[in-house]
């Protein structure tokens, strides 16, 4: 019987390879499906995030933003503010919604609002992305393919205590991170972090005259605090403040 020659072997193993591709762990996607079904179903609850930031792995981490949210049904208030002293929120009494950067050369914008936060914000053509992976989760378990690819793999890694971690790989954002604990038969996120690198790298390509090329230890790191009493009616009042200069963009009800 004629042998196939070495090349031509190693050739098939190969193909047959790349036809059948090994099995990725998946062993942390029904963890990843439980806290995205708890992040959806988030309600009258105000929650904080916390975000910090380092360029290298040499070093320390640096203070960036604080985002405190308020939900309640279709109502909702985000606030931002940071070290350098930038303030900006928003807020949607469930009908309008008014997004306010506080900057005098600004004005505010008074807009119908959409049935809650996320479809609010995607009308309003305003990035959740830009503030915290966390509204990715908030989409719920039908949105996991479009967070993580069916053949990139979510992984359960060694936990730290009662807190339990998974990992996946995210597009733009590289290897994201979520902590997260039990609480009351369901789960509740600690913290998540990403290195930002796969966005970071595409940065650099298009500006490699004056940029440096990134740092695997980059890394962006959201800390999370949650407050599960009803928030107070009267942080969705969407009157613009007295002397704001605003533009009304609102279209009246359809006649039925």
């Amino acid at each position: 019987m004629e042998r196939m020659p070495l090349t031509a072997f190693a050739a098939f193993l190969t193909l047959a390879a790349q036809a059948n591709p090994p099995a990725q762990d998946r062993s942390g996607e029904p963890a990843l499906r439980q806290i995205m079904t708890w992040a959806k179903a988030l309600d009258n609850v105000h929650f904080v995030i916390e975000t910090e930031a380092r360029d290298t792995g040499h070093d320390p981490m640096y203070p960036g933003e604080r985002v405190d949210v308020w939900i309640s049904g279709s109502k909702f208030r985000i606030e931002h503010s940071n070290y350098w002293g930038y303030d900006s929120y928003v807020v949607s009494d469930g009908s309008t919604v008014l997004s306010d950067s506080e900057s005098e050369s600004d004005p505010a914008l008074l807009a119908n609002a959409k049935e809650g936060l996320l479809a609010t914000y995607a009308d309003l053509k305003m990035s959740l992305d830009d503030i915290s992976p966390f509204f990715a989760l908030m989409e719920g378990p039908s949105k996991l393919d479009s967070l993580v690819e069916k053949t990139a793999a979510i992984k359960l890694e060694p936990g730290r205590g009662d807190e339990k971690v998974l990992s996946f790989e995210h597009k733009k954002l590289g290897t994201e991170r979520l902590y997260y604990h039990q609480s009351n038969g369901s789960v509740q996120l600690d913290m998540l972090e990403y290195d930002n690198l796969p966005a970071t790298q595409e940065q650099y390509k298009s500006n490699s005259e004056w940029m440096d090329p990134p740092d695997p230890g980059m890394l962006t790191r959201n800390t999370f605090y949650f407050d599960n009493h009803k928030p107070s009616p009267s942080l969705f009042d969407t009157k613009p403040p007295k002397g704001r200069q605003f533009n009304d963009i609102r279209k009246p009800p359809k006649k039925t």
